[in-house]
């Protein structure tokens, strides 16, 4: 019988699942860098966001898409993991550690526009640890961290208001 129950499965950007167990331990999949192993497949962000929560684990399918690596088709890769394997090769992590970590939930790059030719992406994220500021906006223009653009993050109530604080960004030409 399995020492280890899974009850939930999020995704969070940057390459990690977090596993909240039945007895609600909170744990980061996979714990460790994965290129090197018989998981290196699950180092691609939407492989690895492609599992299904099966017989008490989680399971991996093949899908009919091709992205190659090395020779081989990252998608056409197979993996099982029983609650107890999950377990083993995660990591305890704590709410504080979560409350930050990003989800995007969709980003389309708008360019070119006026203000670049390449890179104009907007963006929607959540924060899915956190019941402060959880859902934000972003705008990146150029590329790379900290250039030109910016964000705005929303409480549940300053969204209810937000009607208000988008007309106030589009007057100011934000």
């Amino acid at each position: 019988m399995s020492q280890h129950q899974l009850h939930k499965v999020v995704p969070l950007d940057h390459f990690n699942l977090i596993l909240e167990f039945e007895n609600g331990q909170l744990r980061k999949f996979p714990k460790e860098r994965v290129g090197g192993t018989d998981m290196w497949f699950l180092a691609f962000p939407m492989k690895l966001r492609s599992y299904l929560q099966k017989d008490g684990g989680l399971v991996w399918e093949s899908i009919d898409k091709t992205q190659m690596w090395g020779g081989q088709n990252v998608w056409e890769q197979k993996l099982s993991l029983s609650a107890d394997q999950l377990f083993d090769v995660s990591e305890a992590v704590s709410l504080p550690q979560l409350e930050s970590c990003l989800l995007t939930v969709g980003m389309e790059n708008q360019a070119p526009t006026s203000e670049d030719e390449k890179h104009h992406v907007y963006c929607v994220s959540i924060r899915p640890f956190s019941c402060h500021k959880w859902l934000i906006f972003s705008e990146s223009i150029g590329g790379g961290h900290g250039e030109r653009g910016g964000s705005v993050s929303l409480s549940t109530l300053e969204l209810s208001s937000f009607k208000t604080l988008a007309g106030a960004l589009c007057v100011s030409g934000v």
